[in-house]
């Protein structure tokens, strides 16, 4: 179980404010709400990647009290972007598996072979000796994405993932979401999107997000049209 409580965040003008929010295992959740709604805002908080008030529990454990590779361990954030480097895809995609390196920080050969089927999942083990740098914006992503599956944590929160991709490619990401819910049944999955009709079939339920508070959450079953017009003002 993922538990928030009493998380605020503030950037300039806006304000994010979660007084209590909990995510349980298995839970494939949406998060929807306009831009500037606190999408991003949340998710970065949840994983540790920016300061905020409040507390993030994580079972038992504080999220915010652990170190970097304890937390690693726990949460997967695939940001919107990041820029491109001229560091091998391979390599790239290797630096999911940090977390888990020895003292030395040497990888395993355990560690090459996850990366190399991720790598395979994605369709992206042919840029394996590109660098990002050479990358087109859809390639980009799918490495991005690929980055974040490698990182096998407990909680994967992505923002966005189908941005930029084909239609093949945005179903290629959601059966690989789905794929990554059925190898580990009690992992959290919180979807950050604009497409919510891509997801909804593989979702458990929804949060909806509005000026940096929680506008509506439920399971799938009590997702209605008429709270997307309210919540967009449409």
């Amino acid at each position: 179980m993922l538990r928030i409580s009493k998380l605020c965040f503030s950037k300039g003008a806006f304000n994010l404010k979660i007084d209590s929010l909990v995510l349980n295992k298995g839970d494939l959740v949406l998060l929807i709400g306009p831009n500037g709604s606190g999408k991003t805002s949340l998710l970065k908080t949840i994983a540790g990647v920016t300061k905020y008030n409040g507390k993030v529990f994580f079972e038992d454990k504080l999220v915010n009290g652990l170190s970097y590779k304890e937390r690693a361990k726990i949460t997967a954030y695939l940001p919107q972007r990041i820029n491109q480097s001229e560091i091998l895809v391979k390599d790239f995609l290797l630096m999911g598996r940090f977390p888990y390196t020895n003292t030395f920080g040497s990888y395993s050969f355990n560690d090459h072979e996850i990366s190399k089927m991720i790598a395979s999942k994605f369709f992206i083990d042919r840029y394996m000796e590109r660098d990002l740098f050479s990358l087109s914006q859809g390639e980009f992503q799918r490495v991005l994405i690929a980055k974040t599956f490698v990182q096998k944590a407990k909680v994967l929160l992505l923002d966005e993932p189908s941005t930029s991709l084909d239609i093949g490619h945005k179903h290629c990401v959601k059966e690989q979401i789905l794929a990554y819910k059925n190898s580990d049944p009690d992992s959290i999955v919180v979807v950050s999107t604009h497409e919510p009709e891509l997801f909804s079939d593989i979702a458990t339920g929804f949060i909806m997000l509005k000026e940096g508070r929680v506008f509506k959450q439920g399971l799938m079953s009590t997702y209605e049209k008429k709270d997307i017009n309210e919540l967009f003002d449409f």
